[in-house]
């Protein structure tokens, strides 16, 4: 499924789920919360992504992986959180900065995880918003996509 431009959001706090496959969010502002469920392996941001509400790929209990796909050229702004939720192990989420290109969060932005974040050597990482573990589980692991050394 793909939705492209406009602007998501709930009534009365709601939650939209996201079951199976993979799902893409292209230019969009958000001000909702999306949850995926077991069985949804794949998220792809692209464009321009305003977010003030949470997106959450959770991996607990079906040890499924999942993968939050942020393509290169993108801008992720708000004040929102992104989270990558595991049972503790690494392998069972990423954040991929896919493509060479320049990408940038905000500085309103949070994004925890206890999973790993890959990036191409020659990618461009505008960080202005904060990157941390989430509480009780292991920091993230950061690596190049090509070099695996997180240089």
């Amino acid at each position: 499924a793909m939705v492209s431009g406009g602007l998501l959001y709930t009534e009365d706090q709601g939650t939209i789920l996201i079951e199976g496959g993979s799902v893409e969010l292209e230019n969009l502002s958000m001000d909702a919360t999306i949850e995926t469920t077991p069985g949804s392996h794949a998220l792809t941001l692209r464009g321009d992504f305003v977010n003030d509400g949470r997106l959450t790929l959770d991996a607990t209990g079906d040890h499924e992986p999942r993968t939050l796909v942020i393509e290169d050229g993108s801008s992720i702004v708000g004040n929102g959180t992104i989270e990558l939720i595991t049972d503790g192990d690494p392998s069972e989420a990423e954040i991929s900065f896919e493509g060479r290109g320049i990408t940038s969060i905000g500085p309103g932005q949070l994004i925890r995880t206890s999973g790993t974040l890959t990036w191409e050597t020659e990618a461009v990482l505008e960080l202005d918003g904060t990157i941390t573990s989430i509480p009780g589980l292991p920091s993230p692991i950061m690596k190049s996509a090509i070099n695996g050394t997180g240089e």
